[in-house]
């Protein structure tokens, strides 16, 4: 039986409940999407274990940033974004591009 990979999300500043869903949305997305590829090996291993954690903040200049913990099985991968981004969802959707780029490079 597969095993689904938790997320975690912890918002920060003023960050409407509407957006907060849109962001938790895509995060599911991409996990869902990955499930068939990139973390396969890890949905199909028996007692493998997945977490995603999204630690998003608004800042004081109405920028976005990101810290993202993704546990899969018994590795870590980290990213946070070094510049604040304007579009909340692009952060998300660069989070786990960046998630394929190290899966793929694997």
């Amino acid at each position: 039986m597969s095993q689904k990979i938790e997320l975690v999300s912890q918002f920060v500043g003023e960050i409407t409940e509407g957006l907060q869903t849109k962001l938790t949305k895509i995060a599911h997305d991409h996990i869902d999407k990955f499930s068939d590829s990139y973390l396969k090996k890890i949905v199909e291993k028996d007692g493998a274990k997945g977490r995603v954690s999204m630690h998003i903040l608004k800042n004081k200049q109405d920028r976005y940033e990101g810290k993202f913990q993704f546990l899969l099985d018994d590795k870590d991968f980290y990213w946070d974004n070094d510049v604040p981004f304007k579009e909340p969802l692009d952060l998300v959707n660069h989070a786990f591009k960046h998630l394929k780029e190290h899966l793929a490079s694997k």
